[in-house]
C-alpha cells in the first residue's frame, strides 16, 4: 500500500489544529482515526509529515548465491524441496526453509511440477 501524499497529511492536520473532531476529519478524508492521530505523533516526534522510506523484506540470499542455486537446479531437476533444502545445506552451510527454496525457484522464473512418480521437477 502506497503511503498518503504529504499534501493530505498536512492539511489533516491543519483541520486537526484548526479544532475539528477526529470523526470529521476521518470521514472528510477518508481516513481512519489510528491515520490521524499516527500523523499528529509523526509531527510531534519528527517535526515533519514526509512519508517514511520502508526498507523491505530482508532476503536470505544475495544475487551471487542465486546463480549457485540456479546451478543446482540444472544440474538436479528430479529433486523435491526439501531435497534441494539439504543439499544447499551441505554445500552453502546456510540452512533455509523450503518455502524460501521456492520463493528462489519463482525468482529465477522456474515453476515445480509433478511427473508420473509424483516427484517434483523444476521447468525453467
Amino acid at each position: 500500500m502506497r503511503p498518503y501524499s504529504t499534501d493530505l497529511r498536512e492539511r489533516i492536520i491543519q483541520h486537526h489544529t484548526a479544532g475539528v473532531h477526529h470523526d470529521e476529519i476521518a470521514s472528510t478524508f477518508q481516513v481512519g482515526h489510528r491515520t490521524i492521530e499516527r500523523y499528529i505523533r509523526l509531527l510531534q516526534t519528527t517535526g515533519s509529515l514526509e512519508a517514511r522510506t520502508t526498507t523491505g523484506r530482508h532476503r536470505f540470499v544475495n544475487n551471487d548465491q542465486l546463480l549457485v542455486f540456479e546451478k543446482q537446479l540444472e544440474n538436479n531437476s528430479d529433486m523435491t524441496l526439501e531435497q534441494h533444502q539439504k543439499l544447499w545445506l551441505e554445500t552453502q552451510e546456510q540452512l533455509l526453509s523450503t518455502a524460501t527454496i521456492s520463493r528462489m525457484i519463482k525468482r529465477l522464473g522456474g515453476t515445480f511440477k509433478k511427473s508420473d512418480h509424483a516427484r517434483e521437477r523444476f521447468r525453467p
